[in-house]
């Protein structure tokens, strides 16, 4: 449960854009990865679901709308954005429906990269070769720079 106005969550959400997200690592030895979750609840007030829960430690934490682009993540079929393979261990292949633009960022909503795609029935590769394994999110917008999509993508190197 998360309560803005409760004894330790008080200064965790500062506004209705904050979104609340759940981390998850196997030990200290492993970077935090975000999991999916199910929240039931305002922006404010609310309970947080895990289905799949495994062993290993949790936290909170809080991304704005800089950085998640949107309220939810959508990374169903109808977004307009289709990774593969995710988790990859060295190129993710992206295809659009429409023209726009990849923004490419760190888990701490660093920009890593950025490009346009102008030709939707060509499938782009992000090759992630020169980084470190972690999540990452891509985001794609229009053509007029509205966010249409964001997915968060895994890079695993054996």
């Amino acid at each position: 449960m998360y309560n803005k106005n409760g004894f330790l969550d008080d200064g965790l959400l500062i506004n209705s854009a904050d979104s609340i997200i759940i981390l998850y690592r196997q030990g200290p030895a492993f970077d935090w990865q975000f999991i999916p979750f199910t929240k039931i609840g305002t922006w404010s007030i609310g309970n947080l679901y895990v289905d799949d829960l495994q062993k290993g430690e949790y936290t909170i934490g809080v991304c704005d709308d800089t950085f998640v682009g949107m309220n939810e993540i959508r990374n169903h079929g109808g977004s307009g954005l289709h990774i593969f393979p995710n988790p990859s261990n060295g190129k993710f292949n992206i295809d659009t429906n429409q023209p726009g633009y990849l923004n490419f960022f760190d888990i701490s909503g660093n920009l890593l990269a950025s490009c346009l795609v102008d030709n939707p029935a060509q499938t782009f590769t992000w090759d992630t070769s020169h980084l470190d394994e972690g999540t990452f999110l891509v985001e794609f917008q229009s053509l007029n720079h509205e966010t249409i999509a964001s997915q968060k993508l895994v890079l695993v190197k054996n």
